[in-house]
């Protein structure tokens, strides 16, 4: 049984690709935890706040991340879900609300990564096993001209040949992920999220690039 020794946290800023209305600066801003337990085995979660979008900022998730989270999971078996998530409770309460959901979901994503990585599975093993093979994913273009809403589904088009564009009954332009023939997606093992990759004849990295191999 392996308790939690260090907490780390650090801001990563990622460049967007294309409109969002949530987003208003040119980078989407996350918050990135390391847990490392007394084996040496680490696991990882992120938190995505959206100032516009929940009451979180990526200030409030680091510096509660840093100052309350990280001190009171410290000793915590990260195979026991309910009392990390009972000492984040005790450090942050929920009162009006669940107690800032984003922040504490960075700890709960990277507790089931470490978790697997010390049992030897995958996240989807620890939470009961793999339900489906495959799954649907659709992706909403947000553009604020036809040119640009344009030129972005064809970088999608290229990026992604398993990508049909479709239309919505709103006739907002929508890319319904329809995977093409012989395309299976493979999930990566022991992520807390679900990147999934097609298999051949190369796979598409998260940031929508065609990779060899």
């Amino acid at each position: 049984m392996g308790r939690i020794v260090r907490v780390e946290v650090g801001r990563l800023d990622y460049a967007l690709v294309g409109e969002f209305k949530f987003f208003k600066g040119a980078a989407r801003a996350t918050v990135l935890v390391r847990l490392v337990d007394d084996a040496g085995a680490e696991g990882w979660g992120q938190a995505v706040p959206v100032e516009t979008w929940t009451y979180e900022t990526v200030e409030t998730v680091e510096t509660t991340l840093r100052n309350y989270l990280a001190p009171a999971i410290l000793g915590a078996d990260s195979a026991d879900l309910a009392d990390v998530h009972a000492r984040m409770e005790r450090a942050i309460r929920p009162s009006f609300s669940v107690g800032q959901p984003l922040c504490k979901a960075a700890i709960d994503l990277a507790c089931y990564d470490l978790w697997g990585k010390r049992a030897g599975k995958s996240v989807a093993t620890l939470l009961g096993g793999v339900k489906r093979s495959e799954i649907t994913l659709s992706w909403t273009v947000n553009a604020t001209t036809l040119a640009k809403r344009v030129r972005f589904i064809s970088w999608m088009l290229i990026s992604w040949p398993a990508v049909r564009p479709s239309a919505s009954s709103r006739a907002r332009s929508r890319l319904a992920w329809q995977p093409a023939a012989g395309w299976r997606g493979r999930c990566l093992p022991r992520t807390p999220s679900a990147f999934c990759r097609p298999r051949q004849p190369g796979r598409a990295s998260r940031h929508g690039r065609r990779e060899s191999g």
